[in-house]
């Protein structure tokens, strides 16, 4: 079975300091007192058994104290271990020097060869010999074996392997970091493990790393758990600060390379996850999809139940709003998965879950007042073909208000109410094109302006010019809009002989020009058309004034030229 652990790596140097080997060349002896092999060594020339110690311990002292820690910031462990042995020649300690070779394997026969093999020339001295050996980082808490090999300095002979191959056994604190161990302490205010990594900037580096090779459902190669069912508001399985104080810096970071996760958060009846930022603009969530076409936030749903996507503020506060702000266009779209039977709309609810609001994929809007019912309906479309309608409604869910832009299927658009009430004008008019007064009268080339009246022009039909004739039985109206009031309703059809550029008072109030040099003006007397080219004069020649009549004063004007309001009516 392959088997990966979790190491950290100031701890695996300290494992890797603690661990030597028991070792003997034929049965393995206590580590502080060696002592000859139990089993006659094979009949070579070189015979040997070995004792291990603690890295930096001489045989019988004690290594570091428990729970120790090494400033690293100016040394670092390396992968070397501390091996001692006790090499026999001919039953007798061996003295002198001798080649010796060591390679590691992972099985106590035949196996495979772990790491590098290494050559030394050491200093046997009473049988005993101490090598400092550096494999590489091959120890990752599996088993493995140390081999031997000596001969004679200089010698040209094949080395004689010891056998059989030593077993290299942790010391006991060591033990604690054996794959599968449990470290249980209690540390209050500091970590039951630090590590503290003091790499350079600009280089790729960890102070913890985890790797599995495990495809099981539920694997991870950092495990955190928060045991107490009573934690705190706080407390964290897991939890990454960063304490960068400029604008990079990631506290936890989670990546996926695949079509997975980056980062999975779940909770009973909490948060999946809790983001917040503690500083003036910052955020709590930051998302961003991989295109532009990709979703940056995804709400989940379930395939085997009705699970809708939901945003909501904290329940927890009852002022909490949601704003959306966007630096361009907000864009909602609906039936992304089309094809479904569902009815796409885009809905507000009251916190009764009574629609107020509501805009499907077919182009609908509608408005709602709970307990009562649909009271706007606006449709892109009325039946199918047709154009836009709205309607609205009364409390009793009558419509009283319809603009249909195409009424009755390719018809003109068209506006049903029961009351219409202007506020922007006071008369009805009409759009006419309009000449300069006659050219035959003194007063020629008088330009049309408001407040000036106005007759049909006989020399083009539907068409009106300036009046500059008393008593002119084709009068027909006023210019709307002299001294502020405009048109209450403008009437034309646009293209045709019913159209032009001055909107033409025939009923209603409008200010019009006066000369009352032709006599007082005094509200109720009757105006005609007067020789001053736009001008109208009070009517005192009746018979005269018989279908000439313009429309009754409402104000005075004693003398000189000036604003009447006049009543239109034509007679």
């Amino acid at each position: 079975m392959n088997r990966k652990v979790i190491y950290l790596t100031i701890v695996v140097m300290l494992f890797v300091s603690l661990l030597s080997a028991a070792i003997v060349f034929g049965q393995g002896s206590d580590p502080g007192q060696p002592t000859e092999p139990d089993v006659p060594v094979p009949a070579e020339p070189l015979e040997g058994d070995s004792n291990s110690t603690p890295l930096g311990s001489e045989p019988g002292q004690a290594g570091a104290g428990a729970g120790e820690i090494v400033d690293g910031a100016t040394a670092v462990t390396g992968t070397a271990i501390t091996y001692q042995g006790r090499l026999t020649e001919g039953g007798s300690p061996a003295n002198g020097a001798f080649d010796f070779v060591f390679a590691l394997y992972d099985a106590p026969v035949i196996a495979s060869q772990v790491g590098i093999t290494l050559t030394q020339v050491l200093t046997v001295s009473g049988g005993l010999f101490i090598a400092d050996l550096d494999f590489g980082n091959v120890f990752d808490g599996a088993e493995l074996y140390l081999q031997i090999g000596v001969r004679p300095e200089g010698s040209v002979t094949p080395y004689e392997i010891l056998n059989p191959r030593q077993p290299l056994r942790p010391t006991p604190y060591a033990l604690s970091l054996r794959p599968g161990a449990d470290v249980i302490s209690s540390v209050s205010n500091d970590a039951i493990f630090q590590t503290h990594n003091t790499a350079a900037i600009g280089t790729t580096s960890y102070a913890l790393r985890g790797e599995t090779d495990s495809a099981s459902f539920s694997a991870a190669a950092i495990y955190g758990r928060v045991t107490s069912t009573t934690p705190g508001a706080y407390s964290a399985g897991v939890r990454g600060v960063n304490e960068g104080t400029l604008g990079n810096g990631i506290g936890v970071w989670g990546s996926q390379n695949g079509s997975g996760w980056g980062l999975y958060g779940s909770s009973v009846s909490g948060y999946g996850a809790f983001l917040t930022s503690s500083g003036s603009g910052g955020r709590g969530l930051y998302a961003r999809g991989g295109t532009n076409t990709d979703a940056d936030i995804v709400l989940g749903g379930s395939s085997t139940a009705d699970d809708d996507g939901r945003i909501i503020s904290d329940p927890n506060y009852s002022s909490s709003d949601i704003f959306l702000s966007s630096n361009d266009a907000v864009v909602v779209q609906l039936d992304v998965d089309a094809g479904t039977a569902e009815d796409a709309d885009f809905s507000i609810e009251d916190r009764a879950a009574n629609t107020i609001f509501n805009f499907d994929d077919g182009g609908e809007f509608a408005m709602f007042e709970p307990g009562v019912g649909e009271m706007v309906e606006i449709l892109t479309t009325e039946l199918g073909t047709d154009g836009a309608q709205i309607t609205l409604r009364n409390n009793a869910g009558a419509a009283t208000i319809i603009l249909d832009a195409e009424y009755n299927a390719g018809g003109d658009g068209r506006i049903t109410t029961e009351v219409l009430q202007i506020t922007g004008g006071s008369d009805l008019s009409e759009q006419f094109d309009i000449a300069a007064a006659a050219s035959t009268q003194p007063q020629a080339g008088v330009q049309p302006q408001a407040g000036y009246v106005v007759s049909i022009d006989l020399d083009n039909p539907g068409e009106l010019v300036v009046s500059s004739q008393a008593y002119d039985r084709t009068v027909a109206g006023v210019i709307s809009g002299a001294g502020g009031v405009k048109p209450g309703m403008l009437m034309g059809q646009t293209g045709s002989a019913a159209d032009g550029r001055f909107p033409v008072a025939l009923t209603g109030r409008v200010y019009v020009w006066v000369d009352a040099g032709y006599g007082a003006v005094q509200p109720g007397d009757l105006l005609t058309t007067s020789n001053t080219p736009g001008h109208a004069m009070v009517a005192r020649d009746h018979d005269q004034a018989q279908g000439a009549i313009l429309g009754k004063a409402m104000t005075a004007l004693p003398r000189g030229c000036g604003l009447v309001l006049v009543l239109v009516a034509l007679q």
